[in-house]
């Protein structure tokens, strides 16, 4: 569904809670998306902004900063509740706390569904949802994959690797740094040739063709997903340069890893390692 249909959806599933809903125009919302009203047990009302993010997408501290203030706009509203499609990162979740924000996650909004057994309202908005339909929203609103995605494709034209899943460029940047620091350690003490330093090289040179571009737009990917900004363009420099690429790769991944653990992003921590050789290997 696309975006004002779901909120749309939210003030219905909230009604089913047994709250009266009004949800704004999607053209002039002033940044309230539901507001709801309930006279039973004593007068209540709350204000929902509802955030519809893809499955990489998180709601961070700012959004609740600036959704706090929703409150003060009316004097009546009891609470100000967010509700996504996706998670909050634990900055956020620690500002709701502070400026009492509750917060619904994917997790929570399927529960909810589930709890009213509102499937039927879901198949409703589904099915009403046209693109071009007057209720067809500008998603610049919305926290959109970065420009920086724009160039990558632009500088990959036409080649097979735009079309590669983030997650097969992450796995190239594992690949690419294990190749390279063990090349880096058998330079170091001296053993050249044979085998192992044979098909270490093989792996080297073929990784190191892909290593910048997926350094480059994996760095977008952890920019659009989570409160960390690296800075693609220096990391993808720095994967050119051979030896030093294993140095850059591994505290990429060092940073990358950090950050997740952090946001409890589980969805982008590297958990399944058969499941990216699998990817590779369909490639």
């Amino acid at each position: 569904m696309d975006a004002y249909a779901f909120e749309l959806f939210i003030g219905d599933l909230w009604e089913r809670r047994g709250w009266t809903t009004s949800v704004s125009q999607a053209s002039n919302d002033a940044g309230i998306d539901v507001v709801a009203t309930k006279n039973d047990p004593f007068n209540q009302k709350c204000v929902i902004q509802v955030k519809r993010y893809g499955p990489t997408t998180t709601v961070g501290s700012p959004d609740i900063q600036q959704y706090a203030s929703l409150k003060q706009q009316d004097s009546e509203t009891d609470t100000v509740i967010v509700v996504t499609t996706n998670r909050f990162t634990s900055q956020a979740r620690d500002r709701a706390a502070e400026l009492n924000v509750k917060l619904i996650n994917g997790e929570k909004l399927i529960a909810l569904i589930d709890e009213e057994d509102a499937y039927d309202l879901v198949e409703k908005h589904l099915d009403t949802t046209e693109f071009g339909s007057p209720h067809q929203t500008d998603f610049s609103h919305d926290r959109q994959q970065p420009a920086v995605d724009e160039q990558v494709k632009k500088i990959l034209k036409r080649n097979a690797l735009a079309d590669i899943s983030p997650d097969v460029y992450l796995g190239f940047i594992v690949i690419g740094t294990v190749a390279w620091s063990i090349g880096l350690l058998l330079g170091l003490i001296g053993i050249s040739g044979g085998f192992v330093g044979n098909a270490v090289s093989v792996v080297s040179i073929n990784s190191w063709l892909v290593f910048p571009f997926a350094l480059y737009y994996e760095a977008a990917r952890m920019a659009q997903a989570t409160e960390w900004s690296p800075r693609g363009m220096l990391y993808a420099i720095g994967g050119v340069i051979p030896f030093v690429n294993a140095i850059v790769g591994g505290y990429y991944l060092f940073r990358r890893r950090q950050t997740c653990l952090a946001e409890e992003n589980e969805e982008l921590l590297f958990t399944d390692v058969s499941e990216w050789q699998d990817r590779l290997r369909r490639i």
